[in-house]
């Protein structure tokens, strides 16, 4: 899973183990309803609403819409950059796959299910 912890703007001075888990379940629904409509022949682009910030070798979003911050680890952030033109899920994991020690299978997974995370959450759209 690419995409990490989703922490409400309001309330990330006093973050407690029970919003985070909140957070997520909620997130975890709604990727779950979108996800099944993703497959390798989408096309997608990240929305240009998110603010994003390099931290390290990690991504930090945050969504305007949602007020909330998400983690993203260093592969989520090469398909954070990848998607910045329309690009297909399937040009996404011929990418990863010659960067990164992966497998394709593996690959497509992971990428289809955080595509979805992040179409969940509206850091990407589907066109």
């Amino acid at each position: 899973m690419f995409l990490a912890v989703v922490v409400p703007e309001s309330q990330l001075q006093s973050i407690d183990r029970d919003v985070i888990h909140a957070a997520m379940h909620e997130s975890m629904i709604r990727c779950r309803d979108m996800q099944s409509h993703l497959d390798i022949k989408s096309r997608v682009k990240r929305s240009q609403s998110p603010l994003s910030s390099r931290v390290g070798d990690d991504l930090v979003l945050f969504s305007v819409n949602r007020g909330m911050y998400y983690g993203v680890p260093v592969v989520g952030r090469r398909i954070w950059d990848l998607m910045e033109n329309q690009i297909t899920i399937c040009a996404i994991c011929d990418q990863l796959v010659q960067e990164f020690s992966v497998d394709r299978d593996t690959c497509e997974k992971e990428v289809l299910n955080f595509i979805g995370q992040l179409e969940a959450e509206e850091l990407v759209m589907r066109l």
